[in-house]
Protein backbone atom coordinates (compact mmCIF):
# COMPACT_ATOMS: atom_id res chain seq x y z
CA UNK A 1 0.00 0.00 0.00
CA UNK A 2 3.24 2.03 1.25
CA UNK A 3 4.59 1.71 -2.29
CA UNK A 4 1.31 2.42 -4.30
CA UNK A 5 1.23 5.67 -2.67
CA UNK A 6 4.91 6.50 -2.97
CA UNK A 7 4.39 6.17 -6.83
CA UNK A 8 1.16 8.10 -6.87
CA UNK A 9 2.15 10.74 -5.25
CA UNK A 10 5.46 11.01 -7.58
CA UNK A 11 2.65 11.07 -10.13
CA UNK A 12 1.22 13.76 -9.00
CA UNK A 13 4.30 15.79 -8.34
CA UNK A 14 5.61 15.56 -11.65
CA UNK A 15 1.89 16.02 -13.09
CA UNK A 16 1.97 19.68 -11.36
CA UNK A 17 5.41 20.61 -12.74
CA UNK A 18 7.70 20.20 -9.75
CA UNK A 19 10.29 18.14 -11.10
CA UNK A 20 11.53 19.76 -14.00
CA UNK A 21 12.44 23.10 -14.23
CA UNK A 22 8.97 24.14 -14.80
CA UNK A 23 8.58 23.89 -11.12
CA UNK A 24 9.52 27.95 -11.08
CA UNK A 25 6.58 28.46 -13.43
CA UNK A 26 4.28 26.30 -10.59
CA UNK A 27 4.36 27.46 -8.08
CA UNK A 28 3.56 30.81 -8.77
CA UNK A 29 0.26 29.13 -10.29
CA UNK A 30 0.00 27.10 -6.89
CA UNK A 31 -0.31 30.02 -4.81
CA UNK A 32 -2.43 32.13 -6.95
CA UNK A 33 -4.61 29.38 -7.09
CA UNK A 34 -4.26 28.76 -3.71
CA UNK A 35 -4.97 32.53 -2.66
CA UNK A 36 -8.23 32.88 -4.85
CA UNK A 37 -9.84 29.20 -3.99
CA UNK A 38 -8.87 29.14 -0.03
CA UNK A 39 -7.99 32.59 1.51
CA UNK A 40 -9.98 34.74 -0.61
CA UNK A 41 -13.21 33.29 0.29
CA UNK A 42 -12.03 32.96 4.15
CA UNK A 43 -11.22 36.56 4.32
CA UNK A 44 -14.49 37.90 2.69
CA UNK A 45 -16.72 35.59 4.63
CA UNK A 46 -20.54 35.82 3.99
CA UNK A 47 -19.74 38.85 1.93
CA UNK A 48 -17.86 36.43 -0.60
CA UNK A 49 -21.45 35.65 -1.78
CA UNK A 50 -22.25 38.67 -3.07
CA UNK A 51 -23.49 38.69 -6.91
CA UNK A 52 -20.60 40.36 -8.05
CA UNK A 53 -18.05 38.66 -6.38
CA UNK A 54 -19.49 35.32 -7.15
CA UNK A 55 -19.21 36.88 -10.97
CA UNK A 56 -15.94 37.10 -10.87
CA UNK A 57 -15.10 34.15 -9.17
CA UNK A 58 -17.17 32.04 -11.70
CA UNK A 59 -15.20 34.03 -14.44
CA UNK A 60 -12.04 32.98 -13.76
CA UNK A 61 -12.45 29.40 -15.14
CA UNK A 62 -12.43 31.24 -18.32
CA UNK A 63 -8.90 33.10 -17.65
CA UNK A 64 -7.12 29.98 -16.62
CA UNK A 65 -8.43 27.49 -19.29
CA UNK A 66 -7.95 30.04 -22.53
CA UNK A 67 -4.50 29.92 -22.09
CA UNK A 68 -3.85 26.12 -21.36
CA UNK A 69 -6.26 25.64 -24.43
CA UNK A 70 -3.96 27.18 -26.83
CA UNK A 71 -0.54 25.82 -25.50
CA UNK A 72 -2.29 21.90 -25.79
CA UNK A 73 -2.87 22.97 -29.69
CA UNK A 74 -0.11 25.10 -30.22
CA UNK A 75 1.98 21.30 -28.78
CA UNK A 76 0.11 19.17 -30.66
CA UNK A 77 1.00 21.27 -33.91
CA UNK A 78 4.64 21.12 -33.18
CA UNK A 79 4.44 17.23 -32.42
CA UNK A 80 2.69 17.17 -35.63
CA UNK A 81 5.38 19.50 -37.45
Amino acid sequence: MRAVLAEEASGLIGRLGFQSAAWKRAVPISLVLIGIGIFLPWQRGRSFLDAVILGAYACLRVVFAAPIFFFSGLAKETKNA
